[in-house]
């Protein structure tokens, strides 16, 4: 071989490494890892059209399809390091995977967005953006649903003006104007379910503070009326029988002492309403920041168990 000859295979050598070398990397970047799968997990893997068994590990790709049965769920992990989590009886089609879409889908889906860089989710006719959040969006009843779990996200429906959603909060879009309400500790019970022991750190938690101030005011002017009232309008019932009951039992010794001259025991009982009367109000704050009351008149939730899944 000549010095020319070799000067010019090491050339087409070097030219088809540099080429095929980007391809490989944005190749590997465009594809996502299944980990965390839990019970029946399908899927409908390029070149493969036919529905077979999907095991923790495997990439997909944009095109690929993913639907899980009753009491299976599986999560997604991105190179972007966002996290997609499927939610029982949930088909999805991804289409574009640096923008985490999902334009055919069914059922329940979480998602996570990293503390760096922007997260973006397509999912029908909507566009989630967040950093460092986590929302569960969900299609049932014709209907898409929103639930913000931790940080912020900004949504826009198609053809209509972005909107901010904050946690502890959920919108749910069915034609008009969204409908937005606070997310009762039930839904919060309920979002946070079926996606298997994997989480993130919304999950493992209460829900954010997302009440008011006008709330926290009602919570407490109610159980300075009557303690353990402000604790049943946060949600709390065991709490605010609790509260009602001592104050009723304080009160009963109280005229116990005052009509049977035990002086001593009536003081006891005064002293012990009055701490009551002070603490409950504080507390029903405390409680309604931690547990947004739910708000009257508002849809109810959409199941999603029970969502027929949109591909055979």
């Amino acid at each position: 071989m000549t010095l020319r000859s070799f000067t010019a295979t090491a050339c087409a050598v070097g030219l088809t490494l540099a080429i095929a070398a980007p391809a490989a990397v944005a190749q590997d970047w465009e594809a996502a890892s299944v980990v965390n799968a839990r019970g029946g997990l399908r899927g409908a893997i390029a070149p493969s059209t036919a529905w077979e068994d999907v095991q923790p590990g495997t990439r997909v790709k944009a095109g690929d399809t993913l639907k899980t049965a009753g009491g299976a769920s599986a999560e997604l992990v991105f190179p972007t390091g966002a996290r997609l989590a499927l939610g029982e009886n949930t088909i999805l089609r991804l289409q574009d995977l640096e923008g985490l879409s999902g334009r055919v889908m069914a059922g329940r889906v979480r998602v996570t967005a990293p503390p760096e860089g922007l997260t973006t989710l397509v999912a029908g006719s909507l566009r989630l953006v967040g950093t460092d959040a986590e929302a569960v969006v969900e299609r049932a009843g014709g209907a898409w649903r929103v639930a913000v779990l931790a940080g912020t996200f900004r949504i826009t429906e198609a053809g209509k003006a972005p909107a901010s959603v904050d946690a502890g909060r959920s919108a749910i879009f069915a034609g008009g104007e969204p409908r937005y309400s606070v997310i009762s500790r039930a839904a919060w019970q309920d979002l946070t379910a079926g996606f298997g022991a994997e989480g993130g750190a919304a999950v493992a938690g209460a829900p954010a503070a997302a009440a008011t101030n006008a709330n926290k005011w009602v919570a407490a002017g109610l159980s300075a009326l009557l303690p353990g009232a402000g604790q049943l309008y946060a949600g709390e019932v065991g709490r605010g029988l609790l509260y009602m009951g001592c104050e009723f039992a304080l009160l009963g010794t109280g005229f116990y002492g005052v009509f049977y001259g035990q002086k001593q025991m009536a003081l006891y009982a005064g002293a012990g309403l009055i701490g009551l009367n002070l603490i409950s109000p504080l507390d029903a704050v405390l409680t309604t920041s931690l547990t947004p009351a739910p708000l009257a008149g508002l849809a109810p939730d959409f199941p999603s168990r029970s969502t027929p899944a949109l591909i055979p």
